[in-house]
This record gives structure tokens, sequence and C-alpha cells, in this order.
């Protein structure tokens, strides 16, 4: 009704955006009550990731929270907190890489900002179902309990390893089939200037010789440029789609036992194989983290939205400076030492990205390997006990 009320353009927009950027901020920072557990809050958080990744679901662990995955587009972050009934768990939605890679290509685009109210009020109300439905039944349900603590660990170990090598073997591959498909964008747009500098370069040409028939030099630039866009692309293709098989097929292999380990009436004939998928798996964990690493504008879009923007003003504000040095030198030293403060912030902005993303390779590195100790500790302990 806003939109029709006789106010300046610019009033009638202004009111809608600024309560979607409220929204959008409230519905990421605001978090939400769980309950409380009797527990300590690192027990708390290891049995109920192993509730999340028996049920299937893809669960990060950090220090003391839990990141799952909802859907495609949202995830819940749960935090445990040491409270004096024992451990306070609260929620909040997030987003997940591809959610966000979403968000900021509405931001971006300019009309369709007005569709991201919308999208996260439907990611809220999904996060709100998935911890009633799903992560409140876990916490009050009792613990299976331990008949034979050896086996029950075991089966634990088991299961938590396959979820996270799941989890890790299916993030590369977003990850690296994200970088793909950017490659493909960019030698795209690479066709399209490749298009406007063949079609000058033909122009200049027919100039020069007196010519006038440019519908012959249209049809070529289009021919060149299609045929660069074709060629550039296949090579791509070649090169990343054996890389991409690989990462969806382990995927693939790791989520199809996870499935037969949580089945009901799972065999038991079968475990040696699971520790012999696992143990090939461990080979190939570095390559996946180091996908994930190179993978920043797919992990961090909002970081790297900023590292391209600032570009784009940096370069744009040198440009300027060194063409109006002489008619205005203070604006242009002005100009140009804002272009050079904004280099400076892309370098620092890339660093902690860098930093960050190393970190968590490493971290989660580590996690893998302690995880996959315990468990072969525990299997030797077993066998040795029968």
């Amino acid at each position: 009704m806003i939109l029709l009320l006789p106010l300046p353009s610019w009033l009638k927009y202004a009111g809608p955006l600024t309560m979607g950027f409220v929204l959008f901020v409230l519905a990421f920072s605001l978090r939400f009550n769980l309950g409380n557990a009797v527990a300590d809050p690192k027990t708390v958080l290891n049995n109920l990731a192993h509730k999340l990744r028996a049920a299937r679901y893809r669960v990060e662990e950090t220090n003391d929270e839990l990141i799952t995955q909802v859907d495609s587009m949202s995830a819940i972050r749960i935090r445990a907190r040491a409270s004096e009934s024992g451990t306070e768990l609260t929620y909040r939605m997030d987003g997940t890489p591809a959610g966000w890679t979403v968000t900021l290509i509405l931001v971006v685009s300019g009309y369709f900002i007005i569709l991201i109210p919308p999208i996260v009020l439907f990611m809220l109300r999904r996060v709100r179902r998935f911890a009633r439905e799903q992560v409140v039944p876990s916490l009050v349900a009792p613990d299976v309990p331990e008949v034979d603590s050896i086996s029950v660990r075991i089966r634990k170990a088991l299961i938590d390893s396959l979820s996270e090598g799941y989890r890790l073997s299916s993030e590369a591959y977003e990850a690296a089939k994200s970088n793909y498909e950017d490659n493909v964008i960019i030698l795209v747009v690479l066709g399209f200037f490749a298009f406007g500098g063949t079609s000058l370069a033909f122009l200049a040409i027919n100039l020069e010789v007196g010519s006038e028939d440019f519908r012959m030099s249209f049809l070529m630039s289009i021919a060149i440029a299609i045929a660069f866009t074709f060629v550039s692309v296949w090579l791509l293709r070649r090169r990343v789609m054996p890389r991409l098989e690989e990462l969806k097929g382990w995927a693939t292999r790791l989520e199809g036992a996870l499935v037969e380990e949580t089945a009901p009436a799972k065999p038991k004939d079968d475990e040696p194989s699971v520790f012999e998928l696992l143990a090939d798996a461990w080979k190939h964990v570095p390559k996946w983290l180091e996908v994930r690493r190179k993978s920043g504008l797919y992990r961090e879009p909002g970081t790297w939205l900023l590292i391209l923007c600032f570009a784009g003003l940096s370069f744009t504000g040198l440009v300027f400076a060194s063409l109006m040095f002489v008619q205005s030198p203070l604006a242009s030293v002005i100009v140009g030492a804002a272009s050079v403060v904004l280099l400076y912030a892309i370098h620092i902005m890339y660093n902690r990205s860098k930093k960050r993303l190393d970190e968590e390779r490493d971290r989660v590195f580590s996690d893998w390997n302690r995880r996959l100790g315990v468990m072969n500790f525990q299997m030797e302990k077993h066998l040795q006990e029968l």
C-alpha cells in the first residue's frame, strides 16, 4: 500500500528496504531457547551431534556449537553454555554457502531485493521446525543403554566417522562444482569481451580499407566469440569433471555406508568393509579439505563480494586519479589515497579469510585423525577381549 501513496520515489522504497534489512539482521542474530540439560556442555553437544548424525544430518562441531544443515539454504547453530542447572542450549538461524550466495545475488540485483524478506521468513520457519521436531526430541530422549559398552562405542564411532566423511566429501564436491560453474561464467563473460574486441578490430579494418560490408565482420566476430567460449569451456570440463566425479563418488559411497550403518536391521558381518572404507577415505581427506579451503568465494561469499567491490572501486579511483592529476592535483591525490586504502583493506580481508580457512582445515583434519584413532583403539580393545 505504501507504494500507492503520493510520496517521493526514494521514500516509497526506503521504508520497505529498511524493514527488510531489519528483518534480515534480526532473523540471523536472534537466539531462541532450546532448554536445559543436566550433563556438561561438551557431553551434551557430543550426544546431540551423534543423534543428529544417526538421523543422517550433516553436522559440524566447533568448540561450543553444533552447525547442522537443515536444507540446501538454511542451517542451525546450536550453542551450549554452562548454567546452574547443568547446560543451557540456545540456537539461531544460519545460512549454508548456497543460501548466502543466493541472498547476496538478490541484494546486488537491485529490484529482486524485495524477495529477501519472504525467503528469510521461510528459512526461519524451516529452522524453527527443525529445532522443534528434531533437536528437542533428541535432547529429552534417553540415551541408549550400553549393554556392551565397547560395541556401542565402536558403532557410535563408526556412525560419527561415516557422517563426518560424508560431510567433508559432500562439501568438497559442492565447493568444486561451484568453482567450476563460476569459471564457466567467467569464460562466457570473456567470450562477450572477445566478441566486442573482434568487432572493434574488424570495424577498424573496414574503415581502413574503405569497406562497408559490416555484416560479414559481425558474423565473424560472433563465430570467434562462440568458438572461444565453446573450446575454453570444453577444455575446462575435461580438466575438472574427473575430479568432480571422484568427489561425488566418495560422497555417494560414504552416504550409502552411513545409511546401512544406521538402518534398524543392519547386518553384523559388514563392519570390516566399513573400516576399510574409512581407512581409504582417510587418504583423501587432505584433498577434500584443500578443495574446501581454496573455494573461498563459495565458503565466504560475503567477504569475497566486499573484496570484489573494493577492487572495482580501487581500480576506478586509480584510473580517475591518473587522468585528473593535471587538472585537479588535490582531488587526484585524495582519490588515489582512498584507492590505496581500499587496496590495503582488500589485503587485510584476504589474509583474514585465508587464515580462517587454514585454521578450519587444520582443526577438521585434527578432529578426523582423533576420531579414527579413538575408533581404532576401541576396536583393538574389543578384539583383545574376545
